[in-house]
């Protein structure tokens, strides 16, 4: 191992070129490096208020995730299929807006004809929207909505089948349950 796997994280990440160990001083609160190493380097000091400002951050978040009683996200899968969905709603609105236009041009201030802000966000909106279909077709997630219905199918199933076998129906009573459910299903998809 390397003199550097054996750093202490809480001091200066400095090591000395001659001896190879690493500088005992501490790093003021963002830096990585004392003063003597770099700290008043302004790059190195814009860095540290980035870094102050992403760990209070990610401080606070946790805190105001249970403050706005927000849970984390569930199913990575089902939550992109959620967000394809927005996606494609937001590009229909858009293109009824376009459709409604009388010209997708309009002059700028300087007289020059340019496209116009609901055509740009209508074409943006198809590509995100492509993609994420896209995304949700590699995925398998037209196939997994297909087993979970088909599950849910059978589930149904099996509790029907219980249910009539409960109610001790006679041979009329289950040749018409024969007939009846199937319609009745079919009439759920229309």
């Amino acid at each position: 191992m390397t003199d550097k796997e054996w750093a202490d994280p809480k001091k200066c990440h400095a090591h000395s070129k001659r001896t190879l160990e690493q500088c005992g001083r501490y790093p003021a609160e963002g830096f990585t490096v004392c003063k003597w190493h770099g700290a008043g380097a302004s790059q190195v000091k814009n860095a540290a208020k980035q870094r102050v400002i992403i760990e209070e951050v990610e401080a606070d978040a946790g805190a105001i995730l249970a403050y706005e009683g927000l849970e984390s996200m569930g199913d990575p899968l089902d939550e992109l299929g959620k967000l394809a969905s927005a996606a494609h709603a937001m590009m229909e609105a858009l293109g009824a807006r376009v459709n409604h236009l009388r010209d997708v041009t309009t002059m700028d201030d300087k007289g020059k004809e340019t496209i116009r802000a609901e055509v740009i966000l209508y074409e943006r909106a198809i590509d995100r929207t492509a993609k994420l279909y896209e995304i949700l077709v590699r995925a398998g997630f037209m196939e997994r909505q297909v087993k979970i219905q088909e599950g849910t199918g059978e589930a149904v199933a099996m509790v029907l089948r219980r249910i009539f076998t409960r109610l001790q129906l006679t041979d009329a009573q289950q040749v018409l349950v024969g007939t009846v459910v199937p319609e009745e299903l079919r009439a759920l998809e229309t």
